[in-house]
């Protein structure tokens, strides 16, 4: 018998398979790295789909003395081959556990200096998908918003999971965004990947 969180992980593996087997010249994909198994499973997904994607965890949460998991390396596959760490000391100990891992300090996003955005690609996309919670889709639409100002190059593409698509106080908040780089999105995944 598996345990609730073994399931979900095993369902999002299988989540994470069939949305990246339909991605279109994938080349890079991002996850937190905070030692949760389904960011390793994510990983694994997208290596398995195209080993030459390159994976990349970003540290969104501080650290703590003794947090195993996320800095216990399991595997080229499973290891993020990037890791953006928030500042010098979460470097030193990444470093420490990942030895054939790339690891930037990229600081946090709540200080991004927008003259140091490396512009390396012609234009950028970023899908938001949040999973089919309320409280999530307002958290990551709010951030959202708060990036739109900051990136007008970034065009910010915004699903809503079926579980939440009918919710009347979401489809009026996102009705209220303005910003030509906000795409409210009905398509497909496919279309929109």
């Amino acid at each position: 018998i598996l345990s609730q969180q073994t399931s979900n992980n095993l369902r999002f593996l299988i989540q994470f398979n069939n949305l990246l087997k339909e991605s279109r010249d994938l080349k890079k994909v991002f996850s937190t790295f905070e030692g949760h198994s389904h960011e390793r499973l994510f990983f694994y997904a997208a290596k398995s789909v195209n080993d030459d994607v390159v994976t990349s965890g970003f540290q969104h949460a501080g650290i703590f003395k003794n947090q195993h998991s996320l800095f216990r390396p399991l595997g080229k596959k499973y290891d993020p081959e990037e890791i953006l760490a928030i500042g010098r000391f979460s470097q030193k100990r990444f470093m420490n556990s990942y030895h054939n891992s790339n690891v930037i300090v990229s600081g946090s996003p709540k200080a991004v200096n927008r003259e140091k955005i490396d512009k390396s690609f012609d234009s950028i996309s970023v899908l938001i998908i949040p999973e089919g919670m309320e409280y999530e889709v307002k958290f990551m639409l709010d951030y959202t918003i708060s990036c739109l100002s900051r990136f007008k190059d970034v065009k910010f593409l915004f699903r809503l999971h079926p579980l939440v698509r009918n919710i009347p106080s979401l489809i009026k908040k996102i009705s209220t965004i303005q910003g030509a780089n906000f795409i409210f999105s009905n398509n497909t995944l496919r279309d929109d990947l």
